[in-house]
């Protein structure tokens, strides 16, 4: 390449091979041998192509380790190079393939046949004797040197433990046979690999071996089963251990998803999950399966435990299954027809299993939550060791992104403090001692009696009296029961023992039960319930209960559930016995406390002590994209209310509202103005509403005994492009979490090294801190889905690497799909916040899950069927509905009825019938209009339809749309008939016109058939609108874009919201149709002048009309008193605009605007090099006083071609023969030197035009500095021609030097353009004052230390080009 004079070579190798597999890779080049060579060694005979046989040989062996990239360079890309692969494990090489490289442009690379891919894969398949195939994926990327990258489909990292084989299909109807052409396993018999296979990386994913393996699937499907559960057995078993899993569809990412396989001969069954993912960096052609198993269990204890399946764990034979202190294992059922619980046990003898003590109750692991169990122990003798039983804590919680399966249920010791926050603890702040237990059999509750209504009361909150006793009586009939089987005498409760002033930690016998504890109260040693004492109950988890107990000497023990921290504490404490004003107020509280059944949601506004209320009419949050300094997102939120308040007894009321909610999407050339909005606003019901009630504590925990959050109505509208530049904005984000933030700090080869280890225990938290909330109210929630899809530019493979580019990119559009969500509803929550995030959004996950094939319905393809279903069903509906209802009220009634039923069908059937010829003819004319293959015509469309959206007006505004839709696509078409065939001629020449006719007959066809199917699709909506009995409301941006004024350095400055500057945005960039950006504005007394990154504006305030240059067409500005002066370039040389202001500051703070943009400025605004008062007197150098002339005026002079003139040479030369004879000396020299320079491009558009015309440019040099300027290079460094130097008298042609005062000009031409080359010229001049770059479209002049350089003219059009510059001397 040649930049500025400077040449670069680069020197490429013949071929690069990238290895993107995760083993290392071996890799032969060979290339076509002919005559003699044939007969030498290492040559094999291949096929390729047809049936002559090709002989190869191998010119070269690479080794290439993971992720990286080797370069071949003994192959001749003339004798077709072929390669082949090995890998470790397999000791054939694969075939030979032939390495196509389809660039049309390749000069080095020869083709049979020319399709212009830009990628070409093919498929490599490796043979392994004893053992499965193997497919591999090579892709060349075209070029000069082309890239070879070779990666696999799939991945497959197996963490379920077992032995498992995969396929893409079976050989049989049944499916119970693997095809075995795709068959791959992630295990290897023992002593199928022998020690030089194991030396090499990576070699388990090329063997299958270690729960890693690699696997290709042209159905993009999956289907696998569990061969054996032993991964290291010698031999394959010849039966697999499971059944088959029908096929998974793997062509896109997808989260974990749960799935069940049942053993083939037996009655396990494994509960198992599946992920796929899309591989990092480089690896982003490949994706990740992952299996894992449904259920580890983590023991976080200080000693070993057993687990086994409920019902099974008695029995000797059944698999208990062993998991070690602070360890993890997996755990599948032993029997699929038990249900899905585990007990827990402890080995009283060195993991002895048959004496394992198992627990009571059972831990059910398909629900989300945390329990606490008390531990077993085989012998109790006393009170103290009662006392210091063990609990144990066991929570099931949804696994993250990072852990090795679906749920985990960790287990853990709640005995010490220090361990973690235990869930529940008993405290006793009496003098006496407090016996407690949990009821597990129907006859202890007859154990509890009371004095009368006293002995047992709970707060509101809790569960009444009678229904404690009807959950516990189960009757005399189940009694009989137990006495038939042998159960009517079964072991005793557990008792726990408080003392005076003790604490313990509590768990449940069996968790399944009511949470219930019974308790009384003793004042001998006793440690067992006495049927003669009284007793009472207290619901454990209802937070803020209570129950209580009347002694015989009147005191009153009174047992409150309380949290503290994360903890709930069940407290005991006494209180003397009242007397004569107490008595009363004891009956006072009593009868308060019974007469409140319902949970409280609101407090009583009489007893509110405190109230904090916030009002606000609107909150609106702007989101700015830093790339690119622009606003993409506004959210409004409209009459914001926040509420608090307090009573008396320290409740908190909180309550937030907010009327409407809309989000602005402000993303360049996006489809919806608005992302996301209420269809249903009418200002009586809030968008958002969310109350809560948090009861005192005193604690620190948070407890709340009523939560509600209700969310009307939303729709979202999105395309693509906005869906990918939030994907974008939010990517940082994202990469905090997940495989994305694992690879973000690392290199290829430690993230390969990462994924190969074996699979290690994950750290898991037991400490938490947890929240209470009595009742928790999500109502429903329903949403509307548009999504328009849309074609964009492919992205890199860095860009990639975000999974939402890989879901974007297949989705197909839809239009207004229905998501429903039910309301979530639970009681006594207890969890810690993210446990019940968790619960939450797996709640609406999985329901979203279950809606995805209801989308399909709302596909735009199929929305036009479903538009007609939909409103004649409303029709008939109505036709029925209406009489029958009207029948009730009586005849007269069903008249009516009848009437309006039939309207409404007759309406239904109209609408659906317009509004599905409305949908389809809009498809129909998006596919028309991509025909037309004018990117023009398309933008201009996609921008028309976007103001149009949710555009309501009358029939005739309609009307009027329709009629501007149909001339301006008739306009488009017409012009396109001379304009496209020019356009593409000047681009590829005689090839190009016969495109350009092409493509302009087409469009002249084509663009009004879009113009009136748009016309109509108008109409016809209008029509629908009108028609249908529902209203239609129209959504528009709350706002226009934010205006962001540029600074000098290139960023933006963020500033408030300001009308003005929005309007002017909206000017410069075309309604939001231009890609144009605002840099600023200022108003002034007779025009509004707004910058922006292409173009300065200039709107007159009277006439309204704009005015707009670029700023290259700018060649300086400077003030004079109160005026600003803007010098332009033009066709016929510089031109002057004069902007009066009002002030100093006013002036100033133009200059300061127009600064911004001065380096793209012709001259940047140097006034000291153009002067156009004393530019000529000042010049040094100049013989004698010049004539005033303007540099460009004399453009547009034509004159007859002389017949002399034959071809191109004799146009310079003949224009040589006059310069040279020219000097300062001649008072009208600068003229006719201008005069003469046109007649070259006047004279060339005469040798050269038609289907034959070329490109030319012309460019002059005066020398003012006062000294000699030496040329040193003039060229063209792209073109057809040399540059030809045309000097004055006043150059010194052997030392190349332009004396003071004297002129040279500089002409070249370019070839005729072709679809390989469009003909443009670039010229380059250096001199030891300034260096010079010029072409048709762009120009570059820098000057060197001590010297100024100017244009005196910059005129350009497509065919041609003419510069005056001026260099001068820095004083």
């Amino acid at each position: 390449t040649n930049v500025k004079g400077l040449l670069t070579i680069a020197i490429d190798p013949v071929v690069k091979i990238a290895n993107l597999l995760p083993c290392e890779l071996e890799v032969q080049l060979g290339q076509l041998v002919v005559g003699k060579e044939k007969q030498e060694q290492n040559i094999d005979r291949v096929v390729v192509g047809g049936d002559n046989d090709v002989t190869v040989k191998c010119e070269e062996q690479l080794h290439i380790p993971v992720g990286l990239e080797e370069a071949g360079v003994r192959i001749n890309p003339c004798w077709r190079p072929h390669l082949r692969l090995r890998l470790p494990g397999y000791v054939d090489w694969s075939a030979w393939h032939r390495i196509i490289n389809r660039k049309a442009s390749s000069c080095t690379w020869h083709t049979d046949n020319d399709h212009g891919d830009e990628d070409f894969t093919t498929y490599v398949k490796l043979e392994r004797s004893g053992g499965d195939g193997l497919t591999i994926i090579v892709s060349v990327e075209v070029g000069h040197c082309p890239t070879i990258r070779i990666y696999a489909q799939y991945w497959i990292l197996d963490k379920t433990g077992f032995g498992c084989r995969f396929c893409d299909g079976f050989s049989d109807i049944l499916g119970k046979q693997a095809d075995v052409t795709t068959s791959r396993r992630s295990w290897l018999p023992q002593g199928r690999t022998n020690d030089s296979t194991k030396s090499k990386k990576g070699h388990e994913w090329s063997l299958g071996k270690d729960g890693m393996t690699l696997f290709f699937s042209k159905k993009e499907k999956i289907a696998f089963c569990i061969e054996t559960d032993k991964v290291t057995t010698k031999t394959s078993t010849k039966d697999p251990l499971s059944l088959w899993i029908s096929l998974i569809d793997i062509s896109n990412v997808l989260p974990k998803t749960v799935l069940s396989v049942d053993e083939r001969n037996g009655n396990r069954r494994f509960d198992l999950a599946i992920g796929v993912t899309v591989c990092p960096s480089i690896f982003s052609r490949t994706k990740l399966i992952t299996l894992y198993p449904r259920f580890t269990i983590v023991n976080w204890l200080d000693s070993d435990i057993f687990v086994a399946q409920d019902g099974l764990h008695q029995q000797q034979d059944s698999q208990h299954v062993h998991i070690s202190s602070r360890s993890s294992v997996p755990f599948q059922w032993a029997r699929q027809s038990l249900p899905l619980k585990i007990r827990l046990g402890h080995s009283t003898s060195d993991h002895d299993i048959d004496r394992v003590v198992w627990t009571n109750g059972c831990i059910p692991l398909d629900k989300i939550g945390i329990t606490s169990l008390r531990s077993p122990q085989e012998v109790a003798s006393c009170a103290k060791e009662q006392q210091q039983s063990m609990v144990i804590q066991a929570e099931v919680r949804l696994a993250t992104k990072e852990q090795s399966s679906a749920v985990v249920v960790v287990i853990w010791s709640a005995t010490t403090e220090d361990s973690s926050h235990p869930l529940y603890k008993l405290r006793n702040n009496t003098f006496r001692t407090i016996l407690c237990r949990q009821p597990l059999y129907d006859d202890s509750a007859a154990t509890r009696s009371g004095n009368g209504d006293d002995s047992f009361s709970l707060s509101a909150c809790g569960p009444t009296e009678t229904d404690v006793n009807k959950s516990m009586d189960c009757g005399s009939a189940n009694m009989l029961i137990k006495s038939i089987l042998g159960l009517d005498h079964p072991e005793p409760e557990f008792v726990w023992v408080l003392r005076r002033g003790e604490t313990a930690f509590f768990g449940f016998d069996d968790p399944e039960k009511l949470h219930i504890l019974e308790w009384t109260c003793v004042t001998n040693n006793s440690t067992s319930f006495d049927n003669t004492a009284n007793s009472t109950v207290a619901e454990v988890d209802a937070m803020g209960s209570f129950s209580t107990l009347a002694l015989q000497d009147g005191t009153e023990i009174r047992c409150q559930i309380g949290a503290q921290h994360s903890t709930k504490v069940i407290e005991f404490s006494e209180k003397k016995p009242w007397g004569g004003r107490e008595k009363e107020l004891k009956e006072m509280l009593l009868s308060s406390s019974s007469s409140s059944n319902n949970i409280p949601t609101t407090l009583d506004q009489e007893d509110i002590s405190i109230r904090f209320r916030l009002d606000l009419p609107a909150i609106s949050l702007s989101v700015i994209q830093n790339e690119c300094g622009r606003e993409i997102l506004l959210w409004v939120l409209d009459t914001f209310v926040f509420d608090f308040a307090q009573n008396s007894e320290g409740y908190h009321e909180i309550e937030l509202t907010c009327m409407s909610l809309q989000v602005d999407n402000h993303v360049q050339s996006s489809i919806h103005p608005v992302l996301l909005f209420c269809p249903i606003s009418s200002g009586k019901e809030p968008l958002i509403h969310m109350s809560a009630v948090r009861s005192p504590s005193s604690s620190g925990s948070l407890a709340f005994r009523y939560v509600a959050i209700r969310i009307l109505d939303l729709d979202i509208r999105l395309d693509r492009r906005t869906a990918e530049t939030i994907a974008n904005f939010l990517q940082p984000l994202a990469n905090d979490n997940g495989l994305m933030a694992s690879s973000s700090h690392q290199t290829p080869q430690e993230w390969i090294a990462q994924l190969t280890k074996r699979i290690s225990n994950v750290s898991f938290t037991t400490k938490s801190t947890r929240i209470y909330i009595e009742q928790l109210h999500l109502h429903p929630v329903r949403l509307g889905l548009t999504f328009t899809q849309e074609r964009m530019e492919w992205r890199s493979s860095s860009q990639e690497e975000h999974i939402a580019f890989q879901i974007l990119r297949g989705m197909a559009s839809i239009a207004n799909a229905p998501l429903k969500f039910t309301s979530f509803m639970v009681a006594n929550v207890f969890e810690s916040p993210i446990a019940l995030s968790r619960i939450i959004i797996t709640h609406y996950t999985s329901q979203l899950t279950t809606q995805i094939f209801g989308i399909i319905g709302s596909l735009a393809i199929l929305h036009a069927p479903a538009d007609f279903i939909s409103n004649v069903g409303t029709g008939v509906r109505d036709f029925f509905y209406e009489p029958i209802n009207g029948l009730v009220h009586g005849p007269g009634a069903f008249v009516e009825g009848l009437e309006i039923g039939t309207q409404s069908l007759a309406r239904g059937v109209f609408v659906g019938v317009v509004k599905s010829a409305a949908n389809v003819t809009s498809v129909v004319n998006s596919n028309l209009a991509g025909l037309t293959a004018d990117e023009d015509f398309m933008d201009e469309r996609k921008a028309h339809q976007r103001m149009l959206i949710d555009r309501r007006g009358s029939l005739q505004d309609s009307l009027n749309l329709a009629s501007n839709s149909v001339a301006r696509s008739f306009k488009s078409g017409a012009v396109g008939i001379w304009e496209q065939p020019a356009r593409y001629a000047s681009m590829h020449g005689t090839v190009g016109f016969v495109k350009g006719v092409g493509k302009a007959m087409v469009g002249a066809v084509v663009k009004p058939m879009v113009g009136v199917g748009d016309a109509a699709v108008l109409v016809m909506n209008h029509v629908t609108d009108a028609a249908s009995i529902q209203n239609q409301q129209q959504v528009l941006p709350k706002r226009l874009r934010r205006a962001l004024p540029q600074k000098k350095c290139g960023s933006v400055e963020l500033v408030p919201y300001d009308d003005r500057a929005a309007k002017a945005q909206k000017i410069v960039t075309g309604g939001e149709s231009l890609e144009d950006i605002y840099v600023g504005h200022l108003a002034i007394p007779t025009h509004l002048v707004i910058a922006s990154e292409a173009f300065l504006w200039a709107i007159d305030t009277s006439s309204r009309e704009p005015w707009s240059i670029k700023w290259e067409e700018i060649s300086h500005f400077n003030a004079n008193d109160l005026q600003l002066n803007l010098t332009v370039f033009g066709q016929q040389g510089l031109r002057s605009f004069v902007f009066d202001v009002e002030d100093e500051s006013q002036l100033e703070k133009f200059q300061n605007l127009l600064a911004i943009q001065v380096h793209r400025m012709g001259n940047g605004g140097n006034t000291s090099v153009i002067n156009t008062g004393s530019f000529y007197e000042s010049l040094p150098g100049i013989q004698a006083p010049q004539l005033d002339h303007i540099f460009g005026s004399c453009n547009n002079v034509r004159k007859k071609l002389n017949s002399t003139i034959k071809d191109e040479i004799d146009v310079v030369e003949q224009c040589f023969a006059r310069v040279k004879e020219l000097d300062s000396s001649s008072p009208d020299f600068f003229r006719t030197l201008d005069e003469n320079a046109w007649g070259l491009i006047d004279s060339w558009g005469q040798v050269f035009s038609g289907l034959n015309s070329r490109r030319c440019i012309t460019a002059g040099l005066i020398n003012g500095t006062g000294y000699d300027v030496q040329i040193k290079s003039t060229k063209l460094v792209e073109g057809g021609s040399p540059c030809y130097s045309i000097p004055s008298k006043e150059f010194d042609a052997e030392q190349g030097l332009l004396k003071p005062g004297g002129c040279v000009l500089f002409f070249g031409w370019g070839v005729v353009p072709n679809l390989l080359q469009p003909g443009n010229v670039v010229m380059s001049i250096e001199t030891n004052a300034c260096e010079v770059d010029l072409s048709i479209r762009t120009n570059y002049s820098g000057a060197k230390a001590g010297y100024h350089v100017g244009f005196l003219e910059k005129s350009v059009t497509e065919w041609w080009a003419k510069y005056w510059l001026l260099v001068r001397k820095i004083s």
